[in-house]
């Protein structure tokens, strides 16, 4: 049973809307579920994505917000969002299947139902290797571009660059000299939740919080049955950060949440760097998805100076 957000109650946010009138269908798709993931899983694996949408577990734990759907057509995953604004939009299909062959199926099932075709959160190589752009209007979406680093940095925070990232992790290594790094098991689940709520709670009239927390909770309260790693800094018994993520695809791993107490100096460079050292040194890149286009978010991860950006654009028929 899924452990109800106390958040709620405390903090008298609202629940998530109901599916009702809110939700959608098209021909054969499926609402995506927990039973779906091992099936969805062979077309992620097949792909090797470079968009951070591109995962079971991101796509589940914001169900409640874009009501995801489904459907496999000749060897290709497609599947649909639907915003808060009410568009609904196919995503870059998956799998061994012909993606412009694809692409065309989709939007024809949008326009069947009166919806108008929309492909989003598109990549580069989809747009250059598989779509007629003479045929389509491409508009790139700045606000959604990954932001991509490179594992080593994040581990080392070595040179000029990372002087003040370095100066924040020794300054809560030299204050906090008894805290615990834990990787995340069912047995702390509880704790990291209660953590989420508190966090959450304090920035409640923040736009998008609600809909976050929602998405943490979901992911938190499913943490064993999906493929998320998570690890948590406990000071005093008590988490004060937490982060999870998962491989994106075979050299980049994509951090999904990452939470800190900003009282406890240094808290947030610490989480990233342990969470990066102890768990992804393997991998050569990590994703920290996109700034949404929120000043403060943009210039935090400005401030790790990515190696690159995986840019994403918006795609409708002219």
């Amino acid at each position: 049973m899924q452990k109800r957000c106390i958040l709620y109650d405390n903090c008298k946010m609202s629940p998530p809307p109901s599916v009702g009138e809110e939700d959608y269908a098209f021909d054969g798709v499926h609402p995506l579920t927990l039973a779906d993931k091992p099936y969805l899983d062979i077309f992620f694996k097949q792909d090797n994505p470079l968009t951070s949408e591109l995962t079971f577990t991101n796509l589940f734990m914001w169900q409640d917000y874009y009501r995801p759907r489904w459907r496999v057509h000749q060897d290709c995953l497609l599947i649909w969002l639907r915003a808060a604004s009410g568009r609904i939009m196919l995503l870059p299909p998956l799998g061994t299947g012909d993606k412009t062959e694809a692409v065309e199926y989709g939007f024809k099932l949008m326009a069947s139902a009166g919806i108008p075709p929309c492909l989003g959160r598109a990549g580069q190589d989809l747009i250059d290797n598989w779509l007629d752009k003479s045929r389509l209007n491409i508009e790139e979406r700045r606000n959604q571009a990954d932001y991509v680093y490179l594992s080593q940095d994040l581990i080392d925070l070595k040179g000029n660059r990372f002087h003040r990232k370095k100066n924040h992790l020794n300054r809560f290594l030299k204050t906090c000299p008894h805290f615990v790094y834990r990787k995340i098991t069912p047995a702390i689940i509880e704790q990291v939740q209660e953590f989420q709520d508190q966090w959450s709670c304090r920035r409640q009239n923040r736009e998008g919080i609600a809909d976050e927390h929602r998405a943490v909770m979901l992911a938190l309260d499913n943490f064993s049955s999906l493929d998320c790693d998570g690890a948590a800094i406990f000071l005093e018994k008590k988490v004060v950060a937490y982060s999870l993520g998962e491989a994106l695809n075979h050299n980049t791993a994509v951090i999904h949440v990452e939470k800190a107490d900003s009282l406890v100096n240094g808290a947030y460079v610490a989480i990233n760097q342990m969470f990066c050292q102890n768990r992804w040194s393997c991998f050569t890149f990590i994703n920290r998805e996109q700034d949404m286009g929120l000043p403060g978010l943009r210039a935090a991860k400005e401030s790790y100076y990515p190696h690159h950006m995986v840019n994403k654009f918006t795609v409708t028929t002219k």
